[in-house]
């Protein structure tokens, strides 16, 4: 991947808060992603597989759409946060740094589904509704939804998810 030098300073991003400082930044086709500076030393990140594409990507989010945590990437979120079964941290992997989407409003209310049988209390952590955000080929890359509909995107620094938004509600309506 290309890299390139640019200074930017931090800005305040609608719902999101203050944006991270980007030093050294990886750049695909002059776009930079937005946690270029986070990911610089992870291997292969973003994975290679990870393309542009049209897509409609569906999180969770809580019940005011200006919720920080609607469109922050979980490493951002909790960076203390370890992986499954594992002592690595979210903050030193590749995904924790990319919006986690699904390819469909069934597909996300499959996944809380399943989650609340093992901890009822899973919404208080995630949300209790959904946003649908519009994604394009030249807002960031998407990995290949895989067989639970989840897929991993990478958005570029100029891409906005709280102008993206296409649908928004609960998810249990």
């Amino acid at each position: 991947m290309p890299q390139d030098s640019n200074s930017v300073a931090p800005s305040i991003d609608a719902g999101l808060g203050v944006m991270p400082v980007l030093a050294t930044t990886p750049s695909l086709d002059g776009a930079t992603l937005r946690y270029a500076a986070n990911i610089t030393d992870l291997e292969c990140c973003p994975p290679s597989e990870a393309v542009p594409k049209d897509i409609v990507g569906y999180r969770f989010a809580f019940d005011n759409l200006q919720h920080r945590n609607n469109f922050l990437p979980v490493a951002m979120i909790d960076p203390s946060r370890k992986l499954p079964g594992s002592n690595t941290s979210i903050a030193d992997c590749c995904t924790g740094y990319s919006l986690s989407v699904f390819a469909s409003k069934d597909f996300l209310k499959a996944k809380i589904e399943k989650a609340i049988k093992n901890n009822p209390k899973i919404t208080k952590k995630l949300g209790d509704h959904y946003v649908a955000i519009n994604i394009g080929r030249h807002d960031g890359l998407c990995t290949e939804p895989n067989r639970t509909g989840h897929f991993d995107f990478f958005e570029f620094l100029r891409y906005k998810a709280i102008d993206s938004v296409a649908e928004f509600g609960p998810i249990f309506a």
